[in-house]
């Protein structure tokens, strides 16, 4: 994935770091005897991290999240229409992703 990052636009990136989250974490929420239901989105499993020892991870996975709708023109219109502007992606953001995804592997003990 670190590869294929540069050459991307940011919304594929993000879109693919996302989804990949989504799989750590449901994958290392059972490893910690946390349930989980096939097919949760981010948001749901983000919720089921426990509360008392994982704070880096929860935050990694949800600045994943929250960067996600950022990509996706529906939603800075949505937000526009309630005063809220969010800017779009950028090449940064992308990196930032990828970058939270290395963290979420050394967090779990998956990586080096």
């Amino acid at each position: 994935m670190v590869a294929v990052a540069p050459i991307q636009i940011a919304e594929s990136v993000v879109d693919v770091c996302r989804e990949f989250a989504r799989l750590l974490l449901a994958e290392w929420l059972l490893t910690v005897g946390v349930a989980v239901v096939c097919g949760d989105d981010l948001g749901k499993l983000i919720k089921k991290i426990p509360q008392d020892k994982w704070v880096g991870i929860r935050n990694a996975a949800s600045i994943i999240n929250r960067l996600h709708p950022r990509g996706k023109s529906s939603e800075r219109d949505r937000q526009a229409g309630s005063g809220q502007e969010i800017r779009p992606l950028s090449n940064e953001d992308a990196s930032l992703a990828v970058s939270l995804i290395g963290f979420l592997l050394r967090d779990f003990g998956w990586a080096a």
